[in-house]
């Protein structure tokens, strides 16, 4: 019996621990649409990382709770926008992604003139990008890492 009653305290911790943990999850995943700002170039290839005042641009999302987005790069000085779709992580993504969004971009925007300057602002291929919202509250555009480039990590 005196097992039973050290054991209960702990049980109740652990369910409240586990379920806060759960609710702060949902809680990203309902409120991930606002403005998110560039703040980390991760690299590849040297494991460097960028931040703050080290990011010559800046770049930014704009989600809105209709489904549809703003991506603004001040290098390029360019905007494009879309629509998204949320999703959940699927079986073999790292424990940290919480959310999957897929981004399409609006095809009047992505004129044939513009594929070479834009392919620096775009992240993915055919008028798409796929992002993650991880357990810390961050969004990134690469679940693993982009073994070709940077994975770039925006804040709120």
């Amino acid at each position: 019996m005196k097992k039973s009653i050290t054991l209960l305290p702990m049980l109740s911790a652990m369910f409240l621990f586990f379920s806060c943990q759960s609710d702060d999850i949902d809680d990203l995943r309902q409120d991930f649409q606002g403005h998110w700002r560039l703040e980390e170039i991760h690299s590849s290839w040297t494991q460097e990382v960028l931040k703050g005042a080290d990011i010559n641009y800046e770049e930014s999302y704009h989600f809105r709770s209709d489904g549809s987005f703003v991506k603004v790069n001040s290098e390029l000085g360019r905007q494009v926008s879309g629509d998204f779709v949320q999703a959940p992580v699927g079986p073999g993504f790292p424990e940290d992604l919480v959310l999957q969004l897929t981004l399409t971009f609006n095809p009047d925007e992505l004129v044939e003139e513009d594929t070479q300057t834009l392919s620096g602002m775009l992240y993915g291929v055919e008028g798409q990008e796929v992002l993650y919202l991880r357990k810390d509250g961050s969004l990134t555009n690469s679940g693993y890492g982009i073994a070709d480039g940077g994975m770039y990590v925006f804040r709120r």
